[in-house]
């Protein structure tokens, strides 16, 4: 079983953990997923980032979990839920390490992203 460790974070691990999601492993740049930059409350910035990255199509799931965090941070539920579904979506589902050490996986994070704001998967 691989696990793809990269920083992320998540609304819902905020809520259900009371912590961030993080990765064990540094070696991704920020850039990939605006973790830093989420972290330091700058979610323009970042949603920036992530956006673009979203449309040239260079997206990951890692990365549109945070885009997902970052709109539903900015009471942009119906915006994070589709960005959830994105995720529920793609054929890959790796592993996400929460600042817990638990694993998780990516989908199932979306999953409890999309109950937390209320949303089905439909």
């Amino acid at each position: 079983m691989t696990r793809t460790a990269l920083k992320i974070a998540l609304p819902l691990v905020l809520t259900v953990f009371a912590g961030q999601a993080l990765a064990a492993d540094r070696q991704t740049a920020t850039d990939d997923t605006a973790y830093d930059t989420i972290r330091a409350g700058r979610l323009d910035e970042a949603e920036r980032a992530l956006t673009q990255a979203r449309e040239s199509g260079k997206s990951d799931p890692f990365q549109l979990l945070n885009l997902a965090y970052v709109m539903q941070k900015q009471g942009r539920g119906d915006e994070a839920a589709e960005v959830y579904k994105q995720i529920l979506d793609m054929d890959e589902n790796p592993y996400a390490q929460l600042a817990s050490g638990d694993p998780r996986r990516v989908k199932s994070i979306a999953r409890d992203g999309l109950a937390y704001l209320g949303k089905s998967e439909e």
